[in-house]
């Protein structure tokens, strides 16, 4: 009888890096709330023509907290578990 040949070279999964998983908790939750109260509150501040104002708190609430969301469970996670 022929004998069959084991595929002995390894895995693509075993080779590749872990990726790293985007848990939402609590925290992730409490940062997107502020960032869309915050929004809303830049466009009612503009709707007020509140022009130095409004324009500060959009910009904070697009550029800093809704960018920071997903990632606080990434760059913290060593203290939230």
């Amino acid at each position: 009888m022929a004998k069959t040949l084991k595929n002995t070279a390894p895995k693509a999964q075993d080779k590749a890096a872990p990726v790293p998983r985007i848990a939402f908790r609590t925290p992730n939750y409490l940062i997107f709330l502020a960032a869309v109260i915050d929004i809303v509150f830049g466009f009612f501040l503009l709707s007020k023509d509140m022009l130095t104002a409004a324009p500060l708190v959009l910009v904070f609430g697009f550029c800093v907290l809704l960018p920071l969301a997903p990632l606080w469970g990434i760059w913290n996670d060593s203290k939230l578990e």
